[in-house]
This record gives C-alpha cells, sequence and structure tokens, in this order.
C-alpha cells in the first residue's frame, strides 16, 4: 500500500503507535499521542506510556503469537493516571528487515465504550486497500455504507467517474440524480436534503470530489472520533494516486519516444501510441506478445543478457516496421524489479533524421563536391591502409597520378563553370574506365589519383592509356572537347613510404608533361 498512512493516523481522534516487539519500545507516534506525552514518547515502552506499568500487561498481544501478517486482536482497558477507558487493537507487521512489528491503535471510548465492530471493520479495510483504484473506492463505500446505517453512498471523484453502493432495499437515487446533486452542490462543503424519510447528505472530500450518503431519519450510529475524516481521507489518497497515475501514462503514451513495457518472460505488458504510428503495431496487437516480434529472438536475448549485468543499456539498432521497411533507432534497456517481477522499460527513439545527417556530413569529409569523387583526405587514409594490406599479402599496387594539361589557360578562356564541368568529365571518364575494386580521388584542383590494388605496371598504363584516348575525344556541354592529360606511374615496391611514392610518381608525371610540350 503505498497511500500516506501516518497522515491517516495523526488525524485519527486516538491513540496510534508502532511497536518493536523484541524490545517493547515506541517507533512511532501519532500527533495525538505525541500531544499527551511529549515528543519523547519515541523509544519509550508501550505499556509505560498508555498502561501506565513497569512491565508488560498480562493480556499484551506482543506475548502471543499471529498466525497471520492481517490478524487483528483487540482488547479494552482503563489507565489509571489518565482516567480513560479505551478500545485497543493490534496488528502485526511486518518489517524490512524481517523482524516482527506491531501497530497499536488505541481509541478514548470513556464516553462510549461499544465502538468495536467500527474500529475492527476500519482496520480491516485499512489492511484490503490495495493497488486498484476502483476496487479501492468501492470498499470505502462499502464501508461507509455499513457505518452509517445508511440505504445508499455514492462517490464522485475528480476525474469524474461516478460510484453508486446500494444497500438491501435496493435504489434511492440513480445515477443521473447523483450527478445532478454533486453538480448542485459544487460550492458547498456541507449539504443536506430530504426525500421522504431519507435524508441525503452531501460532502466535499476534495476540491471537485464529492460524497453522499442516503440513510433514513435514525440516531446516528456509533462511530470513533476522526472516522469520517479517514474514510475522506482515504478517498482523497485514492483519487491523487489515480491522477498520478494518469498523468503518467499520459506522459508514457505521449511520448516522442517508442516505448514497451515488458515483462521478465519477454511479454508486451503496454507500449505507446507512438509506436502504432512509427511501426503500424497497435497496442492491443501487441499486448502478450513476445518482444521478439520486434527485435528478433538473437537480438533480444543479446539486449537481455547486457541489461541484466549493467541494469541499463543503450545501442543503435534496426527495426522493421509491419510492411518490412527499416528505421534506425537509439534503444535504451532500463530493468527495474527484483527476482519474480523484473520489468524492462525499452525506449527507441528515431535517429534516422541523425543518420541522414551522419551521412551528408560523411559526405563532406569524404568525398569532393564538385566531381563526386574521393577528397585527398580519404585517399591518404585508404592508401595507408591498402600499402599494410599489399605488404602483409604481397601483391602488386600501382598508383597513377593524373594532371590535365594547360586547365589554368582553359580557365582564362572559357570561364571558370566551364572550368568545372571539364573536371567533372574527367573524372566521370576515369571512374567509368577503373574497376570496381580501384578507387579513384581528387587530389587537388585539376590533378587525380587512381589507386590499383592487384595492377602491375603494365596492367595501369593499359588503363591509363584508354582514359587518355577517350578525354581527347571527349565532349563538354555536349559539344566535343578535347581534354589532354599528363600522368605518372608507379607500382609500389614495399619500401618507400606514402610521401615517397607521391614525390616518385609526380616526377614521372611532369616527365611526361615536358615531353609532350616539346612535341
Amino acid at each position: 500500500m503505498d497511500w500516506d498512512l501516518e497522515s491517516i493516523f495523526d488525524r485519527i481522534g486516538g491513540y496510534v503507535y508502532l511497536v518493536d516487539t523484541a524490545t517493547y519500545k515506541v517507533l512511532y507516534a501519532n500527533k495525538t499521542l505525541k500531544k499527551v506525552f511529549g515528543e519523547d514518547v519515541l523509544g519509550r515502552s508501550c505499556f509505560e506510556v498508555l498502561h501506565g506499568r513497569s512491565a508488560p500487561c498480562e493480556f499484551c498481544p506482543n506475548r502471543r503469537a499471529f498466525s497471520s501478517p492481517k490478524k487483528t486482536i483487540s482488547f479494552e482497558f482503563y489507565n489509571p493516571k489518565l482516567k480513560r477507558h479505551f478500545y485497543c487493537m493490534d496488528l502485526a507487521v511486518d518489517s524490512q528487515d524481517g523482524s516482527t512489528r506491531k501497530l497499536k491503535i488505541a481509541i478514548d471510548v470513556t464516553r462510549t465504550r461499544v465502538m468495536h465492530l467500527a474500529l475492527e471493520g476500519l482496520v480491516r479495510l485499512l489492511l484490503s486497500l490495495t493497488h486498484n483504484y476502483f476496487a479501492n473506492v468501492e470498499k470505502i463505500l462499502h464501508f461507509i455504507l455499513e457505518q452509517w446505517g445508511g440505504s445508499e453512498v455514492a462517490y464522485r471523484g475528480r476525474e469524474g467517474h461516478l460510484f453508486v453502493i446500494q444497500g438491501n432495499d435496493g435504489s434511492v437515487l440513480t445515477k443521473e440524480a447523483w450527478a445532478n446533486i454533486f453538480d448542485a452542490s459544487l460550492y458547498k462543503k456541507h449539504w443536506k436534503l430530504k426525500r421522504g424519510i431519507h435524508r441525503i447528505l452531501v460532502l466535499q472530500v476534495n476540491q471537485g470530489s464529492f460524497l453522499g450518503i442516503v440513510r433514513e431519519a435514525l440516531p446516528k450510529p456509533l462511530l470513533p472520533k476522526g472516522a469520517y475524516f479517514v474514510v475522506s481521507r482515504l478517498l482523497y489518497l485514492e483519487e491523487e494516486r489515480r491522477r498520478e497515475e494518469l498523468r503518467w501514462f499520459r506522459l508514457f503514451d505521449r511520448s516522442p519516444d517508442l516505448l514497451f513495457l515488458v515483462n521478465q518472460d519477454g511479454k508486451i505488458v503496454d507500449s505507446n501510441t507512438r509506436v502504432s504510428e512509427v511501426l503500424g503495431w497497435s497496442k492491443k496487437a501487441l499486448q502478450e506478445e513476445n518482444v521478439e516480434l520486434i527485435f528478433g529472438k538473437d537480438v533480444w536475448q543479446k539486449l537481455l543478457e547486457r541489461v541484466d549485468q549493467t541494469s541499463f543499456l543503450a545501442m543503435e539498432l534496426e527495426v522493421q516496421n509491419v510492411r518490412g521497411e527499416a528505421f534506425s533507432f537509439e534503444v535504451r534497456v532500463s530493468r527495474f524489479g527484483e527476482n519474480d517481477e523484473k520489468f524492462y522499460l525499452l525506449s527507441l527513439r528515431d535517429i534516422g533524421e541523425r543518420k541522414r545527417y551522419e551521412s551528408v556530413l560523411l559526405r563532406f569529409a569524404l568525398y569532393d563536391q564538385l566531381t563526386g569523387l574521393y577528397n585527398r583526405r580519404f585517399l591518404e587514409e585508404y592508401l595507408s591502409k591498402e600499402l599494410e594490406r599489399c605488404k602483409r599479402e604481397g601483391y602488386a599496387l600501382s598508383v597513377a597520378f593524373v594532371d590535365v594539361d594547360s586547365f589554368k589557360k582553359i580557365n582564362d578562356v572559357y570561364g571558370h563553370v566551364f572550368g568545372d564541368e571539364v573536371l567533372k568529365v574527367v573524372a566521370g571518364t576515369i571512374q567509368n574506365m577503373v574497376r570496381a575494386s580501384d578507387i579513384v580521388a581528387r587530389y587537388g584542383g585539376d590533378e587525380f589519383v587512381l589507386v590499383l590494388p592487384r595492377a602491375t605496371e603494365s596492367d595501369a598504363l593499359k588503363v591509363m592509356e584508354r582514359i587518355a584516348k577517350n578525354l581527347r575525344a571527349g565532349q563538354v556541354r555536349g559539344e566535343p572537347f578535347s581534354v589532354r592529360i599528363s600522368y605518372g606511374i608507379y607500382t609500389w615496391d614495399r619500401k618507400k613510404n606514402i610521401t615517397e611514392l607521391f614525390q616518385e610518381i609526380d616526377r614521372r608525371m611532369y616527365q611526361m608533361k615536358k615531353e609532350g610540350e616539346r612535341l
């Protein structure tokens, strides 16, 4: 039970205290008890406080063994020091450390001592409350119906739920009549009506919540002082807890992330609206389905193993919707509960947009934006790894350096826009003339580099001759335009580093360029 018992006990017109059965020490005392005995009542012996004794009473329930933690023992006693008669109840309470404690409630019954049934009913009510809002409200209303000697009781909470509980005599008011009465009493904390021999009492439990009791014009039944507060407070706390549950549900359901609540057997207990919107499965269709439907058996088992070790994990996964389309998600899994009551909260955040953005950034980082070829940064990183692989596996590796002849003159005569088109034609022609395993990069300006794994120098020379021939008969903007290139080829000797390799290729390319100029 998670409602606030202490706030209830503080308003009961009696003494409520929690006693350790081993030491008889008072561990908790409500305000009424502290008011009489002072704040130092905590830590004192229970029999010293209320019974005025120096030793346990002969009827002290601490001497008895309870067969059930929900069993109560009741008795009456007279306190000569206070000159008061008390009706007392003892309840067994299990503590987290495994020890047994007793919750004691003592009600002053000096004037009206016949309160046994009402008090025992109140204790049974407190012990019977669960986490079910609707069931708890019905139990509280049944208690009111019995203890107030009424024939009908109704309650409407702030959320608008209307409960009507009737006695054996049948209904007195319809639900519509109750709704009208509660609407009319919106600004009244207490309201009394007459209908034939019946009296209708309307009480405001809290803002927007009302309790109505129908009873015949009979004397009021005997009830412990503060009993009305207890039951009205219980109604209030149950409603607040219900509102908290609704707030949590709204946060859960309106989350922009896809949320799943999964039990320890892998069954989906709940899912939010975003799951249906993004993946296409309805909440009803997913309920009691295994979460492997979403992630696949192998992936879910791996997630489960990792989260059981750390209680939390986050990773990126691709998940398919009902149509088989893949979505990229950042999946966060949290575990709560232990042993037989473990649950997992799965949060899936759509990172498709981020992935697309990362893809754009990657393209800017690795590719030349004008020609679409790899850029110099990628070339140097790739070539470094390829040289290591070539050295390790022993295959041939040729590198070609290409330079567009008279490119400055092309820009001066035809303009830079036309010059860019020439570079695109050169890039496209080279890319179309090499193998899929070959790498082509724009080194800078009008310079290009080809990395040709498993190609000898003669193989590379044949490729470059075909490229040069096609460019001489090329077209720019649909018009014939001959582009001439110079190139240098070098097959790696497994000794030179990248800098030395490029120096050698560059030297050979300029040697070819000078020979072409002489011709």
